[in-house]
Formats: structure tokens, C-alpha cells, sequence
């Protein structure tokens, strides 16, 4: 004990300072672990505020995982919802690739090197959306279950001290993923009626309750086409002045109609017809289409014919209908 008071004395005689503070680790999300369900989802808010750190390596182990399941949270000021909505989608196939995906989502470094952009360094450090869903993935193994939460505001993935980005969604991989899985187990689907006549206060696209039913929107994807899996059929009901005159459904040949329908919907070629602001947007004649694709999901597209031409779908304007398109759906009603 003397020893080594005489050496601290030595020490300090010698010019010996404090040693400094060690520095503090990049605040995390809080130690207490998220509740979760029988699916691995969270059960209460995802903590996100504070999360944030770099640290080296995998997002996620790549052993043993037996199960990764898509967890759907509500938006902060949203309240209508589909039935489905915050029904957790669970895939059992390609989880290699899956994991994978998760596990090359770049850092911050080599994100900022790929968009050659300064990239936010945590939770909402870039403008905020409320979305009509927030995400977070269950990785599933025997033993325990690992959460990775989801920033879509800046498009960043948390897990065990590390922050990833979104470069590609995970979000779009895990769905394109989840529709083969669907396809593959997708039965034949069934010729779909049509309506003798058709309401036109319907189309006043305004209102979220007169919107085209989109069926395929929920396993759809941020950054995909429209229509993002094969199309099994095409119903096609046509009115002249709201009555139906006649209709038919495809089932073969449909690829043509696919990619007409995924080029000018979302893109720049916009179309005032049928806009329900403006006067006389009603239209005369209408085809509404039922797409289904192959997961066995259906949803409703309307192609204004008269007085005007143009495409109207969910949450989309107007856009101009491809002469192509209106031939094809032409040849196919002819008696």
C-alpha cells in the first residue's frame, strides 16, 4: 500500500494528469426489450427517437432462421384502414436471400459514397411523413427473435447497435419475396361479375370510400411498378352512359396490356379527363378493368373512353391512356 502511494506521489510530482473521461457510446434506443406477440411483432410504439450507432458488422445473424414476418404498425394521424391492415405477413422461403439482403444494406459511409449525398445519422433527421403504415421486421430463430425497426422517413434499418440504410427498400425486397411466395401457393381465380349498371357519384375519386379497389396495394411496394407480379386475368366491363353493354375476362396474352397499364400509370404523361374538380368530368362511356395478378389479389383500374381518354387508379391523377392500350381492350370485346 505504501508502494504504491509512493508512486502515485512520484507520478504526480512528475507532471501526471487525470486521465480523460472515456467517451460515450452513441445513445441507443432504450435497454428494456420491445413486448412483442405470438408473430414477434412489437407491441407497443416503435422506440426510435433515440436510436442510433454504427457499429461494425451484420445486421442480423445468418443462421438458423427459420421465419421473417413484415410487422405493419399504424401512422401517427391516420385512422382508416383496410380489414387486413396490421395483419403481420410471414415468409418461409427464401429467408437465405432475405437475410442476406438485410445484411449487405450499406452504412452510413458507403451510403453516402452510393448517393454521393450526406445521409441522416438518426431517427427523422430528415423531413417527416406521417405514413399510413411504419414497419419493423421479426427475424425468427429457434431460441429467440431478433427486431429490426424501420425508419421510412429516412429510410434507415436499427438492429443491435447498428444502423443501416434502405438502399434498396428492404421493405419492396421482403414484398417481392412474400408475392412468389403467395404465387406459389395462389389457386385459379374466378371470373369476376359485373355490375348492370354503375353508380357515376362512384368515380368522384375525392373520397377515399370512391376510390378503385386495389387489393394488389397491399403487398405492392414503394418503389415498384403498379402492377408488380404476372397478371392471371383481366375482367373488363364496359358502360355506355353507366349501363353495361357487354364484357368479357381474359386469362392468356396479357403481358401487352400489363405494360401499358405499369408505363402510364405514375408516369409524367398526366390527364386532366376525369378529373372531378373540373366541370363535365363524368364520363359518357367507361371500361373498368379488374386486374388479378398472380398472388390471386384483384384490383380496379378505370379507363375513361368518352369524352375523353385517360387511366385513373388509386391514389394516382389521371393519367394519358396509351393508344395501344385502348386497341387491345377494343379487340377484345369484339363479338
Amino acid at each position: 500500500m505504501r508502494a504504491a502511494l509512493t508512486l502515485c506521489a512520484v507520478l504526480l510530482v512528475a507532471g501526471c494528469v487525470e486521465s480523460p473521461a472515456p467517451v460515450s457510446p452513441p445513445p441507443q434506443a432504450s435497454e428494456d426489450p420491445l413486448p412483442l406477440d405470438a408473430d414477434g411483432c412489437p407491441t407497443r410504439p416503435q422506440a426510435l427517437k433515440d436510436m442510433r450507432g454504427d457499429a461494425p458488422g451484420r445486421l442480423v445473424d445468418p443462421g438458423g432462421v427459420t421465419a421473417v414476418t413484415l410487422c405493419e404498425r399504424a401512422g401517427a394521424k391516420r385512422t382508416d384502414y383496410p380489414p387486413d391492415f396490421g395483419k403481420p405477413r410471414k415468409l418461409t422461403t427464401k429467408l437465405s436471400e432475405m437475410v442476406t439482403a438485410l445484411n449487405a444494406l450499406p452504412d452510413r459511409a458507403a451510403a453516402q459514397a452510393q448517393t454521393g449525398e450526406p445521409m441522416p445519422a438518426s431517427y427523422q433527421e430528415c423531413a417527416a411523413v406521417d405514413f399510413f403504415a411504419n414497419f419493423a421486421m421479426s427475424v425468427k430463430y429457434p431460441d429467440r427473435t431478433v427486431v429490426v425497426l424501420l425508419d421510412r422517413n429516412c429510410r434507415l434499418a436499427f438492429a443491435g447497435g447498428r444502423t443501416r440504410y434502405g438502399l434498396p427498400s428492404p421493405i419492396d425486397t421482403f414484398l417481392g419475396f412474400y408475392r412468389e411466395q403467395l404465387a406459389a401457393s395462389a389457386g385459379p381465380v374466378p371470373d369476376r361479375p359485373c355490375p348492370g349498371a354503375i353508380d357515376p357519384a362512384r368515380l368522384d375519386g375525392r373520397t377515399s370510400a370512391n376510390e378503385p379497389f386495389d387489393g394488389i396495394g397491399r403487398n405492392r411496394g414503394d418503389n415498384g411498378p403498379y402492377l408488380p407480379s404476372p397478371l392471371s386475368a383481366i375482367t373488363i366491363c364496359r358502360y355506355d352512359k353507366a349501363r353495361l353493354v357487354v364484357h368479357k375476362t381474359m386469362r392468356a396474352s396479357l403481358g401487352a396490356a400489363q405494360e401499358w397499364l405499369n408505363s402510364s400509370i405514375g408516369s409524367k404523361q398526366t390527364s386532366e379527363c376525369g378529373n372531378p374538380n373540373n366541370d363535365g368530368w363524368q364520363p359518357t362511356a367507361l371500361d373498368t378493368l379488374w386486374v388479378a395478378d398472380a398472388t390471386g389479389a384483384v384490383s380496379e383500374i378505370r379507363v375513361w373512353r368518352a369524352p375523353c381518354a385517360a387511366l385513373r387508379a388509386i391514389y394516382f391523377d389521371g393519367y394519358v391512356a396509351p393508344p395501344g392500350l385502348l386497341a387491345q381492350l377494343d379487340g377484345w370485346l369484339k363479338p
